[in-house]
């Protein structure tokens, strides 16, 4: 397979025009490197300027301006499974991260008080001040401080830098993991509750009980190409961390149900603004409500914000060819939203894609308890994907991984 050469739009990861089209452009860039050259590159961090080896894709699937199903489709189209393979399992690590926080709730709402009292317990003692040193790339780890920089200058980090400083983080510098996982939220344009939130958890050994992640100079060294080929102070072990709370058991995944006939509400969140691909049945679109500020337990860098922003007016853009109809902005944080909402309602029910666990569910649940309250029911949209893992995410990564093949040919995904 031959594949583009530098392309230049791929050397500019560091601007992210926040547009469906942005991102189906940059997976055509990318696609004819998704097989073979991906597999044997994608370990390597050449840094913010050259991310030609991997497909900048994160903040556009995170936010659903593309989904899942199309790049799998377009990568396996062109390679085939057994050459995508591996871009194949990351873009299904997301997946299984998400199924996996879906049946246990409970560790997210458990990771947001840890943050709140973390911040509020230690806000007159020296922990905060190694946080505010760590955050701003002052510890004298040369790689780490570059990382910190990176990622508050350009909102990204490639995954091998994102599993050296949450390891350096947690295992060098003694900082607790909760306050890095909220460091990643506040700023990645990507960051997702599950993908972010149980990632931090495997490296400090909570995840797969015992199982962490030690940074080597050695491997820092390889695969920076040598960008920092000496660092000096890194813990020699990786002791596995414990916590007080025992890990719940998973909860089956709640079935999709269908959606009512006759007109309705579409709500759209940031979890998903791509609507004009969502599946109605026989439902009709009357009027388009589209919610921002639901952000419960994070804050948002400036830079996310603005891409959130920016995404949510694509999303309406589309949508308004889409769906012909009245569209209405509606932001969250105002007290009388919920009632404003029911305002909007004008007594039809009703639709959202699937809010998965997370700051945004979190912060719409008790709207959903007032529009409930005033008997208008919400009908959530699970799209296919997330349908056919999600059942297979209760446990392992290798459980999920063992039915790629099958859950791609049951969606109509093969090559």
């Amino acid at each position: 397979m031959q594949y583009k050469t530098d392309p230049p739009r791929l050397q500019a990861a560091t601007d992210w025009p926040a547009t469906r089209e942005e991102g189906l452009q940059r997976l055509s860039d990318f696609v004819d490197r998704a097989g073979s050259h991906y597999a044997a590159e994608r370990n390597y961090d050449f840094g913010p300027e050259q991310r030609t080896n991997v497909s900048v894709l994160s903040p556009y699937i995170r936010h659903r301006l593309i989904s899942e199903a199309e790049v799998a489709a377009e990568v396996i189209a062109a390679h085939g499974l057994s050459a995508s393979e591996k871009f194949i399992q990351e873009v299904c690590w997301r997946t299984y991260w998400k199924g996996w926080l879906e049946s246990r709730p409970a560790i997210w709402d458990r990771y947001v008080q840890d943050v709140v009292h973390l911040k509020n317990a230690d806000a007159q003692n020296d922990l905060m001040q190694q946080v505010r040193v760590a955050c701003a790339g002052e510890t004298g780890i040369a790689c780490f401080d570059a990382w910190a920089r990176e990622l508050v200058e350009t909102g990204y980090l490639h995954n091998h830098a994102r599993m050296w400083f949450a390891s350096i983080w947690i295992f060098t510098l003694k900082l607790p993991w909760q306050l890095g996982a909220d460091f990643f939220m506040t700023h990645l344009l990507d960051g997702d509750p599950a993908s972010n939130t149980l990632s931090w958890r495997w490296m400090c050994g909570l995840h797969t009980r015992g199982k962490t992640y030690l940074a080597r100079s050695s491997n820092i060294s390889e695969f920076t190409r040598g960008r920092f080929p000496q660092t000096e102070r890194l813990a020699p072990f990786a002791e596995a961390l414990t916590d007080d709370g025992q890990l719940e058991n998973a909860q089956p995944v709640k079935p999709r149900k269908k959606l009512p006939s006759g007109d309705v509400v579409l709500l759209v969140t940031d979890e998903d603004l791509n609507p004009e691909t969502l599946t109605f049945d026989d439902a009709r679109v009357r009027s388009v409500v589209m919610l921002s500020g639901l952000e419960h337990g994070v804050t948002y860098a400036p830079r996310v914000t603005r891409f959130k922003s920016a995404a949510r007016l694509d999303a309406r853009a589309r949508g308004a060819r889409q769906f012909w109809c009245t569209f209405e902005n509606l932001d969250c944080s105002d007290r009388h939203a919920a009632e404003r909402l029911v305002q909007l309602a004008n007594g039809l029910p009703f639709v959202c894609a699937e809010i998965p666990v997370g700051p945004t569910r979190a912060a719409f649940e008790p709207m959903l308890d007032v529009l409930n309250a005033q008997g208008l029911a919400v009908h959530f949209v699970r799209r296919d994907w997330d349908d056919a893992f999600w059942p297979h995410a209760s446990n392992g990564f290798f459980q999920l991984k063992s039915k790629i093949p099958s859950v791609l040919q049951r969606l109509g995904i093969s090559g």
